[in-house]
């Protein structure tokens, strides 16, 4: 009996000790998968984190900062006097501090419609090389009819009609902001002196005598500074101070860039602008709008002589009732679909302007 006891005590044992390793092996794998569990989870978390763009706390930064900018931005003698929010963009516009939120909105009077774009498109861009070929291919489609501009629904035919109206014949041009050389073309159609001087953070390689180019950093450092008869600004400064391209943000970049340019004028010189104008809005960070607070502003050293654009009969009050919108539907959309249209303005610095064209108020 003592033996079969032993041997009952034995079998129970062994059977406790499985269970217990059961148990204990249970245990740990149920451990390990958690672990691996938490890990892939925290690591699949990372990954998609370090993808999106980062969204900027920028609620420390004050306005007040003077900076010196170089590259998109055309400044005389070396000098810019802006002060901007010690900032760079490209930021979300929920990021920025209510001061550059009330800057940019004139304390409310603009209405503001978020769209971000992340990142330099400037970034990595090769130096461009334009060629008397070139041009001439370009010129041969403007007598045409063609439209020379690239993503720009009847930019060709607003500052062709412009360049004839107030007759650029023998003077002196300076492109500010030059992808390719259409504008320079149109300005060459319409017998303009040559060379034509263009400016561009990345000047082109200009292989013929009839453009000049120069760096922005060139044109700040001339003494005297250069000034000319005509100036084209086509699709630029409605991007000043939004940070899209890496720039600073500055709510009054737009203003300081085109006083800039009418440093560049002599008197009774023209500015051929070329700017979104619609209902007053801030597409942050794609562009501005221009309605009558904004452009008023814009404007204000200067004499509004004419207005080029879809219509022959076009009056600035027709494009400040387009519909709003989201603010991205311009020139190329139908017409019931238009946001905002993108005409030629013609400013003139006083004295000594020509009679205005302008039809209904400004």
């Amino acid at each position: 009996k003592g033996n079969g006891d032993d041997v009952e005590m034995r079998e129970k044992g062994t059977k406790r000790a499985r269970e217990r390793s059961f148990f204990d092996t249970y245990l740990l794998q149920t451990l390990l998968v958690g672990v691996l569990t938490f890990a892939l989870g925290f690591y699949l978390g990372s990954a998609r984190e370090s993808s999106q763009p980062r969204k900027r706390d920028v609620s420390a930064m004050e306005i007040g900062e003077e900076r010196e900018e170089r590259g998109r931005r055309v400044t005389t003698g070396g000098q810019d006097k802006r002060r901007l929010f010690s900032l760079a963009g490209p930021v979300r516009w929920e990021c920025l501090p209510q001061k550059a939120k009330d800057a940019f909105t004139l304390n409310g009077k603009i209405r503001v419609y978020p769209y971000f774009f992340d990142g330099d498109g400037q970034q990595g861009q090769e130096r461009r090389t334009w060629t008397d070929n070139q041009i001439d291919e370009l010129m041969e489609k403007a007598k045409k009819g063609d439209e020379l501009s690239l993503g720009y629904c009847g930019a060709s035919r607003y500052l062709l009609s412009a360049f004839t109206s107030f007759s650029v014949q023998n003077k002196q041009a300076m492109v500010i902001g030059s992808i390719n050389p259409w504008v320079e073309a149109l300005l060459l159609l319409c017998r303009v002196k040559t060379p034509i001087v263009t400016v561009d953070f990345n000047p082109p390689h200009a292989n013929t005598e009839r453009i000049k180019s120069i760096s922005v950093t060139d044109l700040e450092t001339m003494q005297p500074s250069p000034k000319v008869d005509v100036l084209i600004s086509y699709s630029s400064i409605e991007h000043d101070g939004l940070g899209r391209y890496g720039d600073p943000i500055n709510p009054e970049g737009d203003f300081a860039a085109i006083e800039s340019m009418r440093e560049l004028l002599k008197d009774g010189g023209l500015l051929f602008l070329s700017i979104p104008v619609g209902s007053d809005m801030l597409v942050f960070n794609a562009h501005r709008i221009y309605g009558p607070e904004r452009l008023k502003l814009l404007t204000k050293n200067f004499e509004m002589v004419g207005l080029f654009g879809s219509r022959q009969d076009l009056k600035l009050e027709d494009l400040y009732s387009l519909p709003g919108g989201d603010g991205m539907n311009g020139d190329c959309a139908e017409e019931k679909r238009r946001n905002w249209e993108q005409p030629v303005i013609v400013l003139c610095k006083p004295p000594g302007c020509p009679p205005s064209k302008m039809r209904g108020s400004m």
